[in-house]
């Protein structure tokens, strides 16, 4: 959240840190997905054509609030080792840009690095609505982000 929301940082000498880590990128964002995205391709070109599964962050949010910048954006929680982590934090309006990001990484692998044999898993999804929520979420979520030549989703259908 603090590389989508720098102004929201509170701490001046965080926000410079943030700034050295993102420089040379366009924004914080594209420095994430870029990242993200070649390092993910790094491993999932070492097993290919072997499938490698992939999961999204599952921290929790003591460790979220650990995070350069993590302090400003994640709310307290009294025991985070049954708590908020997984789907149920991608579902929620407040955290679903960050989990675009790492949609988008997926997405970069999957289709602009042409490594198919990248599987996205989602941990700790706690039920069938949960994991519908988030499916549907992102899904039209990297409608929106597709590229001109009208690629697939990484998304896949839970019925597929």
């Amino acid at each position: 959240m603090a590389l989508i929301y720098p102004d929201q940082v509170k701490d001046d000498s965080i926000r410079r840190q943030i700034e050295a880590l993102t420089y040379g990128y366009r924004s914080g964002t594209d420095c994430f997905i870029e990242k993200l995205a070649e390092e993910i391709g790094t491993i999932a070109i070492v097993f290919y054509p072997k499938p490698v599964v992939v999961s999204t962050s599952d921290f929790k949010s003591n460790e979220y609030t650990n995070l350069i910048g993590g302090q400003d954006f994640e709310l307290p929680e009294s025991n985070p080792m049954i708590g908020f982590c997984g789907a149920s934090r991608y579902i929620l309006p407040r955290y679903r840009e960050a989990f675009s990001l790492e949609c988008q990484a997926l997405k970069k692998v999957m289709e602009g690095m042409a490594l198919i044999n990248v599987i996205p898993m989602i941990p700790l999804c706690r039920t069938v609505e949960e994991g519908m929520s988030w499916w549907r979420w992102a899904a039209a979520s990297l409608s929106e982000t597709r590229t001109a030549s009208r690629s697939t989703s990484c998304v896949r259908s839970p019925t597929t």
